[in-house]
């Protein structure tokens, strides 16, 4: 939710794939529609120029670095080191 959420709000294009949930065998569809997206296999994962990110946070961080060059005001995290590295809430 936090990487669709940050994207939409940043205005950043993107194309999404909804996965059906059809069980968690490695048989299932759903699993082998993850495993070609990421070996992980998470729920989240985003393919951006032939790099594939999974999980949530590190996919906020992706999008925050990859945003930093064109858009240096966009503050997508805190600006105080202490501050980014408290756990998240």
């Amino acid at each position: 939710m936090r990487p669709w959420l940050l994207m939409r709000v940043l205005d950043i294009e993107f194309v999404e794939e909804l996965v059906l949930l059809d069980g968690f065998k490695r048989s299932s569809r759903f699993e082998q529609t993850m495993v070609s997206l990421h070996p992980a296999a998470t729920v989240v994962a985003l393919s951006h120029n032939d790099v594939v990110v999974a999980d949530g946070r590190n996919i906020a961080e992706y999008i925050a670095g990859y945003i930093a060059e064109p858009f240096p005001t966009a503050r997508v995290r805190p600006q105080d080191h202490a501050e980014n590295a408290l756990p998240e809430r």
